[in-house]
């Protein structure tokens, strides 16, 4: 039979050569082969299939007579048809289903289906459930009410798919006050569960306004503007001194403001061992233990107890995941407790030069500062390459190699184990005059001519009083929350001027938490395709909001028409002719009016 060839993957169709046919078996009755080569066939009255050889004449009248098929496959192994003997049955085919036990059948399989339909909704169900109930029964936007259009139907794939996103990348389920985050620590963290089975596709809603993207928990009680609402944009620093009361180059002070989280403790005494320990630090510790137990162990491991002002601030109650670090709150409030004139703000991984607290208080320098409310002093950034070639921190060689001097930087510079910080960023560091500070005099002032980028973001030395910009306390985690800051000074009037000698050095440490969050892309972008083209041309859906990246470009275009619109224009320091472009590079669809939003299918983009 043709049919029967294709029951076993194993049998070679060998189509019989012109000899044999002439030779009887063309009718497929007679079996004769004067070539010798031998034939298979199987009859019902043997449970196996057997070989006879081929003579001429052979009589399978027989087989003809109870109509057994007779295959022929020319010269071919027997021990290839044993999957061909297992189906046909011991030589005989299964007799056909009756109409009753056709329709049983199919009643089984209707009803096997049906059961796992029924349990896969019911798993899509429980599982919406649990995500809406982990939001603490609140869907909360940035002004605490979730408008209609935004309404999630609670037995919906799409409420499963919300709800899941929103717990695990934005942790959209903060509390508003003290008391619901006391009802909320209380309950007992359900146990992560792993979904298999196919994926459910997001419906896709092109009309859908963008979601409004606010803070994982409330940090109003900690703000020192006491804000909720992450687009609440701030002008000045409330409880400063007036900028407008005189100043005399002898009256300029310094303290030194940082901020850090508890791994990074052990980094405080090397700061106050180079700021100096007769010099004032003013820290914001993102931690558990109480302020005086920080201070205890930084006065028993070389910091002095009359420099210090230490604060702390609860990890696990306001970011217990570690992606949403609230930097610039931080920074805030180190700032809060500033007492002298001047503040020159580090991050906590920056180490000062041994000289910078000498260099800032020379006369020349502290006569620049008394005159002037809006001088930004620029500290040049540099970065040391990791001591140990493998990926881990390892502080035996890193400490002992990390420059407090000027010789012994640019020696290191020589041998290309340090450099300009972040090379890879030509917009972050890029505006400061590295090649002019080699040869620049120690405590002599360069002026910048012009910014190259906003996405600059420079270390600086500044005036503590009411009119200095404050970090906008929205920009949470890693990225934006400096440069923000550097394009309200600039526009406000700051001026912009780099100190002789003067550096830091970034110590080389291992990715955060916030670091690895914000580098989440889709698998698209990981491809090299641009966002821009990613949103245009997608055939899919591409939900930028589930990425931190995005949320904060977001964010910062608010910021940007923020201070187009309410800050008045007062730049000292102009944008160079050929400087940067940075909006390509944003996660966002930008709109004529330079304002954008991530996944806006109806606008166009040029985003990278």
């Amino acid at each position: 039979s043709p049919n029967l060839r294709h029951c076993s993957p194993d049998v070679v169709d060998t189509p019989p050569s012109r000899k044999s046919f002439a030779n009887g078996n063309a009718g497929g009755n007679g079996n004769g082969n004067k070539d010798g080569t031998t034939k298979l066939r199987y009859s019902t009255s043997s449970s196996s299939l057997r070989t006879s050889s081929a003579r001429t004449g052979n009589n399978n009248s027989n087989l003809s007579s109870m109509g057994s098929p007779i295959v022929n496959v020319g010269p071919i192994n027997i021990t290839n048809f044993s999957l061909l003997s297992g189906m046909v049955g011991g030589g005989s085919f299964p007799p056909p289903l009756s109409k009753k036990q056709t329709r049983l059948q199919r009643l089984q399989l209707g009803w096997c289906l049906a059961r796992l339909v029924l349990i896969m909704m019911i798993t899509l169900w429980i599982g919406a459930l649990v995500a809406v109930l982990r939001t603490d029964g609140s869907l909360s936007s940035r002004s605490g009410v979730i408008s209609p259009g935004k309404l999630l139907d609670l037995g919906s794939p799409r409420a499963l798919l919300n709800g899941i996103a929103n717990h695990g990348n934005d942790n959209d389920n903060g509390n508003d006050n003290d008391n619901s985050h006391k009802r909320t620590s209380k309950r007992k963290k359900p146990k992560k569960k792993t979904l298999r089975g196919p994926s459910v596709p997001k419906p896709v809603d092109v009309n859908a306004p963008p979601l409004t993207i606010s803070s994982p928990i409330d940090l109003s009680s900690i703000s020192i503007f006491h804000a909720s609402d992450p687009s609440a944009f701030q002008f000045s620093t409330p409880d400063a001194p007036s900028c407008a009361a005189p100043l005399s180059p002898a009256d300029v002070t310094f303290t030194l403001v940082t901020q850090l989280s508890e791994d990074r403790i052990w980094m405080i005494p090397h700061h106050c061992d180079r700021w100096g320990k007769s010099h004032p630090l003013s820290i914001v510790v993102f931690t558990d233990r109480s302020a005086d137990d920080v201070t205890a162990q930084l006065v028993s491991d070389g910091c002095s107890p009359d420099q210090l002002a230490v604060q702390t601030v609860s990890k696990s109650r306001y970011d217990p995941t570690g992606t949403e670090y609230p930097v610039n709150i931080l920074r805030n409030m180190a700032f809060s407790r500033v007492r002298t004139t001047h503040a020159v703000y580090a991050d906590v991984d920056f180490w000062p030069s041994a000289e910078l607290h000498d260099l800032l208080s020379r006369p020349s320098v502290a006569e620049r500062f008394a005159g002037d409310a809006k001088l930004a002093v620029v500290v040049p950034a540099f970065q040391m390459t990791r001591r140990c070639p493998e990926y881990r921190d390892c502080r035996e060689l890193n400490i002992p190699s990390m420059p407090r001097h000027k010789k012994a930087l640019l020696s290191l510079v020589k041998k290309r184990e340090a450099s300009s910080f972040d090379p890879t960023n030509a917009g972050g560091h890029g505006s400061t005059k590295y090649i002019t500070w080699r040869d620049q005099e120690a405590g002599v002032l360069k002026d910048l001519p012009c910014i190259k980028s906003n996405r600059y973001e420079p270390y600086l030395a500044v005036r503590y009083c009411r009119d200095l910009p404050p970090f906008q306390e929205g920009f949470t985690g890693y990225g934006k929350n400096k440069m923000t800051w550097a394009m309200q000074l600039r526009r406000t009037g700051y001026l912009f001027s780099q100190l002789g000698e003067a550096f830091l050095v970034h110590y080389p440490h291992l990715d955060s938490a916030a670091r690895l969050e914000w580098n989440k892309k889709p698998e698209q972008l990981k491809k090299g395709v641009a966002v821009g083209e990613l949103l245009e041309h997608s055939e899919q859906e591409i939900d930028l909001k589930a990425f931190k990246r995005a949320r904060v470009d977001q964010l910062f275009m608010e910021f940007k028409k923020w201070m187009g619109e309410e800050v008045e224009d007062r730049a000292r320091v102009p944008m160079c002719e050929n400087s940067l472009n940075d909006d390509v590079r944003l996660w966002v669809n930008l709109n004529e009016n330079g304002s954008g939003h991530a996944n806006d299918h109806t606008s166009s983009s040029t985003s990278r």
